[in-house]
Formats: structure tokens, C-alpha cells, sequence
């Protein structure tokens, strides 16, 4: 583990601050107040020092007063990375006026709370704060400051493990025994009857069941708790339930009161509201009686009226469906027609076809299927007596030049002249000759080719004759020209079965004299618009009868109950008299309330109102004993008061707790340093302080020791002298052996750093040579961070130098 680096924006008098470290040894070299502690102390702060920063906190004053810039700056902040072997670890702090942290582990994990990080620190370097401040980052001048705060640093003492326990056993000249019997009796007093693994009293004697004597402190605390939660819990509950039930009593008497009033209010008027109903009622009946008889007498001339128009519309539309059925039946002519027209159009084109085919026909050669045959015959035995003649060719070729010219004649053929070197073919006869001398005639085998020549031509002769007899050049045409003889005769066939199908049992002219007679017919609207008129019409012609129908049942009706109009008005005159009477009647009554529009809400009203009158009186008086009874269960003393007793009890329970196991973690150290007491708890740093002793003084100083209570002990030539008598060079000498070997005890596997202000200054050259030795031999396995001001101290120390 080292320190890679340390940057800030702005930490006391350093700012833009970046500085990077390596493993071994590295000096920072400046001048004083060049802000070489600064440095130190802003690695430390970003590692410890908490970003809530409270002004009533000493440590806190002094840090602000310290390292805040002043005049101008309210924030400060440091960023620290160190490298372990699982790789780079980031620490960033902000104090001020904006507090920020923020910890970024080596696998990438991202931390923002304080506490958290804290505990992730831990992890990584090991040991707190305290261990760090006082021996890893200590001043040399501070050194002895520093073992007594060792010695009473409870951290440090915790975290050194076995190298102090015995000595803070005997500090102050404490009796061991004493000391063990006063813990065990202390104990005790706390942890009577009191099961410490279930943290309950022993047995499962809770409150409910207690203990009556032998109590220990933790357990009569408990107790105490526990009877007050029940007392506060059951105080709260009738305090509850009596707030509750006044509540109730009170939401009740407000409600009773007005109701009272609104019932007393409505019972005055209720007589002359129940009259009021019967009124309203019989005016009602009356008014509708009325309106009935007015509208009858004004319907029923009306409907006399009705009854003639709806005859003259009745016969209207009967003469117009008339006119609509015969232009309907002119429709069907035009369509006979046409259909006839339809039928004539494809008779004309069927015949027109059949002569255009007739004449077609006509114009080709007379063909059948003997002539075909009698055509293939011939070409056959053409072809087999080529195929013979051929089969016997012959090849000649004129190879000698001669003065005289050299004649063939090939297969009957006419005489040619032979040229040299030219070859000749012939199948069956070749005659060879001069102008006016020899003549050689060959032929072959014993094939008569003369014979086939002669067959093969009377063939030949046969078949042209008989193609222009036919009127074809080929067999192939004779073939087509049947073909199509015999596709036209099958096209006339079809359409004079086409025509006879149209026609019928008709004649042509019969259908032409049909249509003539149907010429003058014509329709002046289509077949859907009359059909649609004719809907139209039988429609109207159902609506009129239906409404007349109506008319006539009412007309009845009124005449079965009134006998005539004159009746009818006689009957309306009379009910329009009884309704003002009436009416003057119920304007004499008193009048309604005005929430109420009719006197039927009125009545339901005042029955509403009297029914929760009498449920709230009901209710009232049920919880009256109620009332009493929880007033008697109540407690003298409040919820309140007796929470805050509870409050109190809980506290000191949970105070008996932790004080029984700080004294239990006590006992367990106790016991643990009694046991081991017999070891010397000091032998490897001893070891280790004498080796160091005696190389940083050349061999002045041997047998350096510790004793239990961490006084060193040194020894020279002239025999053992007080450590606070030595030399300031050699107390130097002294604490940096003790500082390396402290260093070697709490990083025993390396890996650590350690923190030297400026330890060089008083020592002689002799032994400053020797510490220079041992610093750099420590460089090898640790990471040292050395500061001075002296360019020669850097310069022998070498490692990494940084400049200020």
C-alpha cells in the first residue's frame, strides 16, 4: 500500500497543489512556510478528517482557523489516491460552505456517504485514525507526546492488540485481583436473572410474569420499561376512548338542538299542508279533466276535416298508381324490344359470319384425306429410292493433266467438264469421255441403277403432278389447306347451330315484323324509378288510410262517451268551475316553507326530521352511562406524563445495556491479558529497537529495551542512562529507531508508508550518515515521505525528490 498522490484546488497556502509519490523513498524539499507540512496535513485531513465541520468543536476552530484561507475562500478540499495491489483507490473531501466527499474504490464501486466510507477506509488501511496521527504521521519533536497518547488512546491500544493490554492493566498501580473481583461483582449487579444471549430476563419471566426478588439492575430496568409501556399504552387507550365518546355526546347535542327547532317549526304549518296535499290532488285531476275535454273539443272538428282530405288523397294516389302500372307495362314492352332487337343483332351477325365462312371455304382447293394419303405414298417411295441410289455413291477425281478435255456424266446427268484435282460424286452411274474419242461408263455393284433412276422419276412426275392437280407446292400445304378446310366446315356447322338456337321455333322475318309493332313503344323513366314510385305510392296510400282509421275510431269514441260536441263543451264549462273553486281554497292555506316546492316534500321532510330526531336521542342516551363508566376507568395521571416517565425508563434500560457490555467486553480483555501475562507482550519490538539502536548510533548505544509500562530503556559504555537525559541528537537517534521498529510492528507483511519531518537536523554526521542507511533500507519494502529544508539532507537521501 502507498500514497500515489495528492492534489487540492485549495488547501491553507497551497493551491493548484498536485504532487505524486513513488514506492520508496520520496523528500519533499522547500523552504520554511513553503507549505512542506501543509502538504502532510492535507494527506492526513482528506483521510480523517470528517467534512461536517462544527464551530463549537475545538478540533474543528482550530482546523478552520488553520487551514481555511483567509481573507478571500470559504472552502478547501483535497483529493488523495492510493495504490494497493488490487489497484488505485480515490479519496476527495470538500469543507466549507460546500460540504462534498467522495470515496471510488479499486473495482470501480462509487461511495458519496460519510459513514460508509469511513468503514471502507478502515477496511483499507488497516487501522484508524489514531494509530495513523501518532505514529505514522507524528513529529519527531512529538514522539514521547505521541507513546503517552499510545498508551492512553483507547483506538490505538485496541488496534496495537497485545503490545499494550498488560500495561494498561497496570496502570496507576491497580490491583489485578482487586480489579478482577470488582468487574465480576459489577457484572453480576447488572446481569442478575438476566439471559445476556436472548437478551431477556432469564427463563422467559417477562413482565407478565416477573421475577419478585434477586433482581439485577439490567432486569429491574427492564421491568420498569415494560410496566410503564403497558401503563402508557392502557392510558392512552381511555384517554382515547373518552376524548372519542365526548366527541360523540357533543356532534349529538349539536344535532338535537336544530332538529328540535325544525320540527316545532314544521308541525305548525302541517295541518294546512295535509289539506294543501288533497287540493293539489284534486286540482290536479280536474286540470288534466279539463285540458282532455278543451283538447277533444278543439280536435273533434279537426278531425271531421281530416277524414275529407284523407279521401281526396286516397283517390289521388289510386289514379296515380294507375299511370304508374300502365307506364310500367310500357316499360316491359320497351324491354321486349330490345330483347328482340338483341336476339335480330346476333341472328344478323351469325348469318353475316356464315357467308363471310361460305365464301371462304369456297376459295380453297377441293381436299381430302385420300389425297393426303395418296401424296404421302408417293413422297415415301421417293425417299426410299433416294435412300437406295445413295447408298452406292461413288467418288472420282481427275489427277493427270491432258491436252484433251475430259468430260463427265453423273447419274444420267448432263455432260461436265473435269477440272484437275477437283473431286466428283455420283450414286450409281458415271460416264467418262473425250469431245471426239473414248468414253468409259462405270457403275456400280449389281444394282440396276438404271431401273431405280427410271422408278424414281415416274414417282417424282406422279407427285408434282398430283400436287398442281391440288393446287399445293408441298405435302405440308396440302396438309394445312385440309386443316383448315375442316375448321371452317366445323366454324359453319357451329353458327348454324348458334342461329337456330337464337331463333328458335322463329323465323327471321317473324322477329323483324315483331319489332315494328314495338317501334312507337317508349319509356320515359326506368324500371327502378316506377318500382320506386310505386313503393312510394302504396306507402302514402297505407298512411292515409291508417291516419283516416284513426280519425274515425276517435270520432267514435268521442261520440259513444259525449254524444255530440254541444255535450262536450257543457262538460268543460263544468270542470273549469269546480277548478277555481278549488284553487280559491288552496290560496287561503298557509303557505309552504320555502324549501319545499310541494307538499308531498314537505311531509317527507318533516318525517325525515323526526326520525333522526328520535335515532339521535336514542343514541344520546346510550352513551350517557357509557360516558360515566369510562370517566371512573381513567387514570389520575395522562398519557403524557406517564410517556415521558416510559421515555426515561427506556433510556436508562438501554444505558444499564451498553454499560453491562462495555463491562463484559472488560471481563473478556481482562481474562484474556491475565492468561497471557506470562508472555512478554514487548519481545519483538525490543528485538527490533535494539538492532535499529545499535546501527542509527554506530554501536554507542546497545540492549535498548521497553518495560511494561513503555519506558525505554538504553544502555552505553558508561551503563543505563533515563531516556530524557540523553542528547537532543541522541533522543533523535533514539525515536527514529523506535518510530521504524513501531512501523515494522504494525505493518509486520510491508506495505506501509511513514511520515518523517525533518529527523535529521541535530544529528552528527556520523550518525546521520548511519540514519540515511537505515531510511533508505526501510525505502525497500516501505513507502517513506521525508521533509526538509536542508538541500544536502535531500541530496543524501536521494529517492524521489519534490521541489517546493
Amino acid at each position: 500500500m502507498r500514497i500515489k498522490s495528492y492534489k487540492c484546488s485549495r488547501f491553507a497556502g497551497l493551491k493548484d497543489m498536485n504532487v505524486e509519490f513513488s514506492q520508496g523513498l520520496n523528500v519533499i524539499l522547500g523552504d520554511n512556510e513553503s507549505g512542506k507540512s501543509t502538504i502532510i496535513n492535507g494527506i492526513h485531513s482528506t483521510l480523517f478528517k470528517n467534512i461536517k465541520l462544527r464551530k463549537s468543536y475545538n478540533a474543528d476552530i482550530n482546523f478552520i482557523s488553520k487551514f481555511m484561507p483567509k481573507p478571500k475562500g470559504d472552502s478547501i478540499d483535497g483529493k488523495v489516491i492510493i495504490e494497493t495491489g488490487e489497484g488505485q483507490h480515490e479519496i476527495y473531501k470538500e469543507w466549507g460552505s460546500k460540504e462534498s466527499i467522495k470515496f471510488t474504490n479499486s473495482d470501480g464501486s462509487i461511495y458519496k456517504n460519510e459513514k460508509d466510507i469511513n468503514s471502507e477506509l478502515l477496511k483499507l488501511l488497516n487501522y484508524g485514525e489514531g494509530t495513523y496521527t501518532n505514529i505514522v504521521f507524528a513529529k519527531q519533536e512529538d514522539l514521547k507526546r505521541a507513546l503517552d497518547n499510545i498508551i492512553g488512546n483507547s483506538e490505538v491500544t485496541d488496534e496495537i492488540g497485545d503490545l499494550l493490554r498488560k500495561t494498561i492493566m497496570e496502570l496507576e498501580g491497580v490491583s489485578i485481583d482487586k480489579l478482577q473481583k470488582d468487574i465480576e461483582k459489577e457484572v453480576e449487579s447488572l446481569y442478575k436473572r438476566w439471559d445476556i444471549d436472548k437478551n431477556y430476563p432469564q427463563n422467559n419471566k417477562g413482565v407478565n410474569n416477573p421475577y419478585k426478588t434477586g433482581k439485577g439492575i439490567i432486569l429491574e430496568s427492564y421491568y420498569k420499561k415494560e410496566n410503564l409501556l403497558l401503563d402508557m399504552e392502557e392510558t392512552q387507550r381511555t384517554e382515547k376512548e373518552f376524548e372519542d365518546i365526548c366527541e360523540k355526546i357533543k356532534e349529538l347535542e349539536e344535532k338535537i338542538g336544530p332538529l328540535k327547532e325544525k320540527r316545532i317549526s314544521l308541525e305548525k304549518v302541517e295541518e294546512d299542508v295535509n289539506k294543501r296535499l288533497v287540493l293539489e290532488a284534486e286540482i290536479y285531476a280536474l286540470k288534466k279533466e279539463a285540458e282532455e275535454l278543451a283538447k277533444i273539443n278543439g280536435d273533434w272538428p279537426r278531425a271531421k276535416l281530416l277524414l275529407e282530405q284523407y279521401e281526396e288523397k286516397i283517390e289521388k294516389t289510386r289514379e296515380e298508381k294507375e299511370s304508374l302500372n300502365k307506364e310500367k307495362k310500357n316499360i316491359e314492352k320497351e324491354k321486349t324490344r330490345k330483347n328482340l332487337e338483341k336476339k335480330l343483332k346476333e341472328v344478323k351477325e351469325k348469318d353475316e359470319e356464315f357467308e363471310k365462312l361460305t365464301e371462304e371455304l369456297s376459295k380453297l382447293p377441293k381436299l381430302n384425306d385420300d389425297n393426303i394419303k395418296e401424296l404421302s405414298d408417293l413422297q415415301t417411295e421417293i425417299l426410299t429410292l433416294e435412300t437406295t441410289m445413295k447408298a452406292s455413291k461413288m467418288i472420282g477425281m481427275l489427277t493427270r493433266e491432258n491436252k484433251k478435255d475430259i468430260y463427265v456424266c453423273k447419274d444420267f446427268g448432263q455432260r461436265e467438264k473435269l477440272e484437275i484435282d477437283v473431286p466428283f460424286e455420283a450414286n450409281g452411274v458415271i460416264n467418262i469421255s473425250e469431245k471426239d474419242g473414248f468414253e468409259v461408263k462405270i457403275k456400280t455393284g449389281d444394282i440396276d441403277y438404271e431401273d431405280l433412276n427410271n422408278k424414281y422419276n415416274t414417282s417424282k412426275e406422279s407427285y408434282e403432278k398430283l400436287l398442281k392437280e391440288l393446287e399445293v407446292e408441298t405435302i405440308e400445304d396440302a396438309k394445312l389447306c385440309l386443316e383448315r378446310i375442316e375448321r371452317l366446315e366445323r366454324a359453319i356447322e357451329s353458327l348454324t347451330d348458334q342461329r337456330a338456337y337464337i331463333l328458335g321455333d322463329t323465323r327471321r322475318v317473324e322477329l323483324e315484323e315483331r319489332i315494328k309493332e314495338l317501334e312507337d313503344i317508349k319509356a320515359s323513366r326506368s324500371e327502378g324509378e316506377i318500382e320506386e314510385l310505386l313503393n312510394k305510392n302504396r306507402d302514402e296510400e297505407l298512411d292515409i288510410l291508417t291516419k283516416e282509421n284513426n280519425e274515425k275510431e276517435k270520432i267514435k269514441l268521442w261520440e259513444e262517451k259525449y254524444t255530440d260536441s254541444n255535450n262536450l263543451l257543457l262538460n268543460l264549462v263544468e270542470k273549469k268551475g269546480n277548478l277555481n273553486s278549488k284553487e280559491e281554497e288552496l290560496e287561503n292555506l298557509k303557505a309552504l316553507p320555502q324549501e319545499f316546492e310541494t307538499a308531498e316534500e314537505f311531509k317527507k321532510g318533516l318525517s325525515l326530521i323526526k326520525e333522526r330526531l328520535t335515532t339521535n336521542q336514542e343514541e344520546l342516551e346510550r352513551m350517557q352511562p357509557i360516558f360515566y363508566q369510562t370517566q371512573n376507568e381513567m387514570s389520575d395521571t395522562t398519557y403524557e406524563e406517564v410517556k415521558k416517565e416510559y421515555i426515561e425508563a427506556q433510556n436508562e434500560f438501554n444505558a444499564n445495556i451498553k454499560r453491562g457490555e462495555k463491562f463484559l467486553e472488560i471481563q473478556r480483555v481482562f481474562l484474556q491479558t491475565k492468561e497471557e501475562l506470562s508472555n512478554n507482550p514487548m519481545e519483538s519490538l525490543v528485538d527490533e529497537f535494539a538492532r535499529l539502536l545499535e546501527l542509527i548510533t554506530d554501536g554507542d548505544y546497545k540492549q535498548g529495551d521497553i518495560d511494561e509500562e513503555f519506558n525505554i530503556k538504553l544502555q552505553n559504555k558508561n551503563g543505563q542512562i533515563p531516556i530524557d537525559l540523553l542528547s537532543a541528537g541522541t533522543y533523535d537517534s533514539v525515536s527514529l529507531a523506535l518510530r521504524f521498529a513501531l512501523l515494522k510492528h504494525i505493518f509486520p507483511d510491508k506495505g506501509g508508508y511513514l511520515v518523517l519531518d525533518d529527523c535529521l537536523v541535530d544529528l552528527d554526521p556520523v550518525r546521520k550518515e548511519q540514519s540515511v542507511r537505515l531510511i533508505n533500507e526501510f525505502a525497500k519494502d516501505y513507502q517513506i515521505i521525508f521533509t526538509t529544508c536542508d538541500p544536502q539532507t535531500a541530496k543524501m537521501l536521494g529517492g524521489n525528490r519534490i521541489e517546493l
